[in-house]
């Protein structure tokens, strides 16, 4: 008895240290099923029944009665493992949505995903937008939520496995052995989104293949995870030219897809609001930003150019025009437009 109270109370201190260490990261306390959910590879009823204690406050060995604490130890050891890697992300994460600008991309589609979560037959959303309009922001934005955030690889491309195996970790599910096979990889992807029953963010999604398309139409079919896919226009061509069977099937459980058409005014608006130029000045230069940014760059020109604002000091108007030349005749817009120099 005295043995099993001793390794109780050890296993007990551990996941109490954990649950701190998450909950400092985030800013918020958080709970023993969430926390189970999404950190642990037991559930929150083990959990509590670890965690509980007499009224002495001693750990309550007969609430214990049928756990395997060696078993727990074990999973609890790779579990930790996990958790300090995923501590780091999340205070990034953190300081990420602190800075989050809710663009007109942004707000679609988090409207989108708030319809997905409440729609049984939906749960696929496509955000199809140019490099540099958000996409990234809007994934880490909603990871530091909680959403399950992950970019593609070229390995997607041909391999179902690939991505199961990518998801299932990204999830806090990685496979625990170095040998499994496509089946295995596949339950441990499911698994691990059962358990979190959220958002799963998709990024950089250009090497989408057929593969990809049918775990994605498996995951909306089998839990109840909003599945998010951000690509570029031509990468969503190219999937729909080479995988036009399976993106039927996808399109067929999607919310309405979502396109970036061109940066506004009122996306801008925050950004400059925060360079240190004058209400005068951003009202005589919004006109001309927003054309730049809708030439090549998206969001992420206005960024760039308010960073380089910042350094300044007290901008004024003349140097929003030098930082405007200065990204014209040095982005990729010069070769895209122009051509290479001879």
């Amino acid at each position: 008895m005295e043995s099993r109270q001793q390794q109780l109370k050890a296993l007990s201190e551990r996941v109490v240290r954990l649950q701190q260490a998450v909950s400092d990261a985030e800013g918020k306390p958080i709970s023993d099923t969430d926390f189970a959910k999404r950190f642990l590879t037991f559930s929150g009823s083990t959990l509590s029944r670890i965690k509980s204690q007499t009224s002495d406050g001693l750990p309550d060995v007969e609430k214990s009665n049928g756990l395997n604490l060696e078993n727990i130890e074990e999973k609890l050891t790779h579990d930790e493992e996990e958790i300090r890697d995923r501590i780091s992300s999340i205070r990034s994460s953190r300081e990420v949505e602190n800075q989050f600008v809710i663009t007109t991309l942004a707000a679609a589609t988090l409207a989108s995903v708030k319809r997905a979560r409440e729609c049984k037959g939906r749960k696929i959303i496509v955000v199809i937008a140019p490099t540099g309009a958000g996409k990234t922001c809007i994934g880490e934005a909603m990871a530091a939520k909680g959403a399950t955030y992950i970019e593609g690889r070229q390995s997607w491309k041909h391999s179902y496995k690939a991505f199961c195996a990518d998801v299932a970790r990204a999830s806090g599910r990685p496979m625990r052995v170095k040998e499994y096979n496509e089946h295995a990889a596949e339950e441990r992807m499911l698994q691990s989104l059962r358990s979190r029953d959220s958002i799963l963010y998709i990024d950089e999604a250009n090497t989408f293949g057929p593969e990809s398309a049918n775990a994605i139409k498996l995951i909306a079919n089998q839990t109840g995870t909003v599945v998010v896919v951000a690509m570029t226009p031509s990468a969503w061509e190219t999937l729909c030219d080479g995988a036009e069977d399976e993106v039927a099937q996808l399109v067929n459980r999607c919310q309405p897809i979502i396109r970036h058409h061109e940066v506004k005014e009122s996306d801008v608006m925050p950004f400059l609001k925060s360079s240190g130029l004058s209400s005068s000045d951003i009202k005589e230069c919004i006109r001309m930003v927003v054309e730049t940014c809708n030439e090549f760059g998206a969001i992420k020109t206005v960024v760039g150019l308010v960073d380089d604002l910042k350094k300044t000091g007290s901008p004024t108007i003349s140097d929003v025009e030098k930082a405007i030349q200065f990204h014209n005749k040095n982005t990729a817009k010069a070769v895209i437009k122009k051509g290479p120099k001879k």
